[in-house]
């Protein structure tokens, strides 16, 4: 009797969903045992009935399987104050008596990232010939994983973070395209005129967050099962898309910025959200009041952080990417 495989990862991110399984073979048991710390919850069984399952206070019993020699699991770690944290798992397989025929156990690093701003300057001198900035403010991520950072600009802000002009021009010119685009194709194909008037009131008025999200899956779910239904209509709706795009493509001028933001921050452990966004800057002073909203991979949730209001001022007026206004420093430097 053996167990040939138990499968538990070595490290989670804090929030993550951990896959465990456990193969054997020839071992006559009655039960089995998994004892787990506080850290870890329970969320899914396999190859076991609901009315097998009996869970106690840190620990899961498993009375019955539908096919022996097999277990699979799913746990839900939880997340911490502290940055990285280990966890156990114990599986066990008892005879009748309660006695220990065969026992496994191992233990998982739980981590999470840890944004914290070291230094946040009065002053912000920024020089747009130049393509330079003094004294940024300096943050560092000194915990494990990835954070995913969102600068925004809080209501008593002078300054507003907002995108690019070149991307709020091509935006714009590309609505116009792509509506005269799409009419032609709703008059060749007015079966699906309804679908595609909806996708241009998406396009109209592109937002954020979880309602215009549910909104874009409401359009394009059906728009997508017409493209697929159609091969005609599906080829002319991404023609229109397409041309719309070509036509305009040349007032897009972020690539270069784009690229200094993933220099940036390629070591850092940071990603940012939303990182083309810009703030205008002027030769007169103006104060930016900056909060740093972060999660991670998994969606975690962190304590937002509210910078004091920092004075901006440039040689001369225009736009600077808000992610350059900021160091990010390396992990461990």
């Amino acid at each position: 009797m053996s167990v040939r495989s138990f499968f538990v990862p070595k490290t989670a991110l804090q929030g993550e969903e951990l896959p465990v399984h456990v193969i054997w073979e020839e071992i006559e048991f009655h039960r089995i045992r998994i004892d787990l710390s506080s850290f870890l919850e329970l969320k899914e069984v396999y190859n076991v009935a609901k009315k097998n399952i009996k869970k106690e206070q840190q620990s899961v019993i498993i009375k019955k399987l539908e096919v022996d020699g097999y277990l699979g699991m799913i746990f839900q770690s939880k997340q911490l104050e502290r940055v990285r944290q280990d966890a156990w798992l114990v599986l066990t397989f008892l005879d009748q008596n309660g006695g220990m025929i065969e026992r496994r156990q191992a233990r998982i690093r739980l981590f999470r990232p840890n944004i914290i701003v070291e230094e946040i300057p009065n002053v912000i001198k920024v020089d747009l010939e130049k393509g330079f900035v003094n004294n940024r403010i300096k943050i560092r991520n000194v915990g494990d994983g990835t954070a995913i950072v969102r600068l925004e600009t809080t209501k008593d802000s002078e300054l507003r973070r907002k995108l690019p002009k070149s991307i709020r021009e091509f935006r714009k010119e590309f609505y116009k395209d792509a509506k005269r685009n799409l009419s032609k194709v709703q008059k060749e194909y007015p079966s699906y005129s309804l679908l595609v008037e909806h996708y241009i009131q998406l396009l109209k008025n592109p937002m954020k967050g979880k309602r215009y999200l549910k909104d874009m899956e409401n359009v394009l779910a059906p728009l997508m099962e017409g493209l697929e239904a159609d091969e005609d209509f599906g080829w002319a709706f991404i023609r229109a898309l397409a041309a719309a795009v070509m036509k305009n493509v040349h007032l897009i001028t972020i690539f270069e910025n784009f690229l200094e933001y993933l220099s940036s921050v390629a070591a850092s452990k940071i990603l940012i959200f939303d990182p083309l966004e810009v703030v205008s800057v002027f030769p007169e002073t103006k104060e930016l009041a900056l909060k740093v909203l972060t999660t991670d991979l998994v969606g975690g949730n962190y304590p937002e952080i509210n910078l004091p209001k920092i004075k901006i001022i440039s040689n001369q007026p225009g736009e600077v990417p808000i992610h350059r206004l900021i160091e990010w420093r390396r992990s461990h430097e």
